[in-house]
């Protein structure tokens, strides 16, 4: 469907069927609201779109579309084609084919809310101190890697985040990659360390990291502290003055105290997949494990990769807080009881 075409309700419908039409199944959508269903019921199928055909149906969401949309939010409209009785090979109600569209809804953006207060201790040797209201962290001078996050007496993040440019290897890979860049991450020292003050009053903490086994190679990480604990941070890579060819990976890997199991993630799902693979994907809100991320291929290899991902989640069932990673746009991210 075109944008103008779901502004009015409309869809179009190729039948991949020889001899099976339209009318054989039961269409069913939904309309998520960030994720939560906020409408939902069965498409009255007026044509009967015969098999090798191509046709327009009408979906009838626009009645659950709030007049004013929520700031920020972001729409998607799923459709379900299902059995409409019983066969040899599936039940009634079995789904057979899929789609979600992205609804062109304008939206407003959320104003963003900023807080100061933040208190900065440069004093020790080995470490800068920051602290603010109900939180706490530091920052390790020279590895200059953050450190034992706290908020409301809960340490959330034990370390990270620190630069990754590795995965495991795939079987397909081909070895399509430099496998210089695997050390490239090993024990990071931190150059240069500067604390600033952002025009909107928040604490700016610039941190330069260099790699041992390649000098040259030098990423930045960037961190804007909020006063209310939020942490947003910018990191980029230059590898431009050494001889490392192309890469699988850029990101970077924290460390959760032990007992944060549940994973809750916004973005493609149910289940991992790759960017050159996803197009099975829907966006929506999905619960898993640590455990079930890791899937115990033939070949161990890289495994519990999550596409498209607009924030992520990990929890302990026995703790009140927990750390919430949202980006700017998408990322990819995994949860996993194993280092690379």
């Amino acid at each position: 469907a075109t944008d103008m075409q779901l502004l009015n309700g409309k869809v179009k419908v190729y039948n991949e069927n020889n001899f099976l039409t339209l009318k054989d199944f039961d269409l069913v959508w939904d309309l998520l609201e960030d994720g939560t269903s906020i409408g939902s019921g069965g498409v009255a199928l007026d044509s009967d779109i015969a098999g090798r055909e191509t046709g327009t149906i009408e979906v009838p969401y626009l009645a659950s579309m709030p007049k004013t949309p929520k700031d920020g939010a972001e729409y998607y409209l799923n459709l379900s084609v299902r059995l409409k009785e019983d066969t040899i090979w599936a039940k009634k109600g079995h789904e057979v084919a899929y789609e979600q569209f992205a609804i062109p809804a304008e939206v407003k953006n959320v104003e963003k809310t900023i807080s100061t207060g933040v208190q900065i201790n440069q004093d020790a040797e080995d470490e800068i101190a920051v602290s603010g209201d109900n939180f706490s962290f530091s920052i390790d001078k020279t590895s200059g890697t953050l450190k034992n996050y706290v908020y409301n007496k809960e340490t959330l993040l034990t370390q990270g985040p620190v630069p990754n440019y590795w995965r495991g290897i795939l079987n397909n890979d081909n070895g399509n990659y430099d496998g210089n860049w695997q050390g490239g991450n090993s024990k990071a020292a931190a150059g240069d360390i500067q604390v600033d003050t952002n025009e909107e009053g928040q604490t700016v903490i610039t941190v330069a990291l260099n790699s041992p086994s390649q000098p040259e190679l030098v990423q930045t990480m960037t961190y804007t502290i909020d006063g209310s604990g939020a942490i947003t941070v910018d990191a980029s890579v230059d590898a431009t003055k050494t001889s490392l060819g192309r890469y699988i990976r850029i990101g970077t890997v924290m460390e959760l105290p032990a007992g944060y199991e549940n994973v809750q993630w916004y973005g493609n799902g149910p289940v991992e997949a790759m960017w050159d693979r996803e197009d099975f994907a829907r966006v929506g809100i999905y619960n898993t494990t640590v455990s079930e991320l890791f899937y115990p291929y033939l070949d161990t290899q890289d495994t519990g990769t999550l596409t498209g991902v607009k924030w992520i989640t990990v929890t302990n069932p026995a703790k009140a807080g927990a750390l919430a990673i949202a980006a700017t746009d998408t990322v990819e991210a995994s949860a996993l009881h194993f280092t690379v």
